[in-house]
């Protein structure tokens, strides 16, 4: 076999056509690598031995093939869930990587939240209170919890009495009577209206409702018997 030539040497002891046979072979070890048998490694950019066409990671060293699962358990609170449909492998090394398993998700313990370790089943509530003001409204389903419902969900549904009339206002829970007070002196009058309230009446609106004056802000409920003067 031959291992190299000299393209640029000529001899005259041999005639033009053995010459052109000459750099013919020249141009044939060229196209091979160069006359020594050696050829280029195919690229391995995190040099794990694989090469980048066949690596699943290429930047990664730690992985490089791709590995069947059945269940990920990915935020390590111990309760799995199935793959995702499609998906039936993932990126690894020798082994599955944490939070990946090739047994199935117990079908009694699915978990609801795979992204947060403090919730994973589902309980049942029959109260809920959407705007957090402590007060909740009758209301039936199942939140992802942990332990124990999370917080805004309750199991006792609430009375007529304590029922959130607005549970998506945190300034307002209960029902009261209301009066107009359209000289702003506290004190309203006319006919009551009953509104949902929180702590203190809406702007324009008293929970007092004997104003003697209304147009008169200077006549208040100061001239009123003080047990007349405790708002609901």
């Amino acid at each position: 076999m031959i291992q190299g030539c000299d393209c640029s040497r000529r001899t005259g002891i041999f005639g033009s056509g053995f010459f052109l046979s000459i750099i013919a072979a020249c141009a044939v070890l060229a196209g091979c690598g160069g006359g020594g048998g050696k050829h280029s490694a195919p690229p391995d950019a995190d040099g794990d031995t694989i090469a980048d066409a066949q690596d699943c990671a290429p930047q990664d060293s730690s992985k490089w093939q791709l590995l069947a699962y059945q269940s990920v358990d990915l935020d390590s609170d111990g309760h799995k869930k199935a793959k995702q449909a499609g998906a039936e492998t993932v990126c690894s090394g020798s082994s599955l990587p944490t939070g990946y398993f090739n047994t199935a998700a117990d079908p009694n313990d699915i978990d609801c939240d795979d992204s947060n370790n403090s919730r994973w089943q589902l309980l049942s509530y029959s109260a809920v209170d959407a705007d957090a003001d402590g007060h909740f409204i009758a209301s039936t389903g199942q939140a992802c919890s942990g332990a124990a419902l999370s917080s805004g969900y309750a199991t006792v549904v609430p009375s007529a009495a304590t029922v959130d009339c607005d549970d998506a206002k945190a300034s307002s829970w209960r029902l009261v009577m209301t009066y107009r007070d359209t000289d702003g002196d506290g004190v309203g009058a006319g006919v009551g209206t009953v509104t949902c309230v929180g702590t203190a009446a809406p702007a324009g609106l008293s929970f007092l409702g004997y104003d003697p004056d209304p147009a008169v802000a200077s006549v208040s409920n100061t001239e009123l018997p003080s047990w007349l003067l405790v708002a609901p």
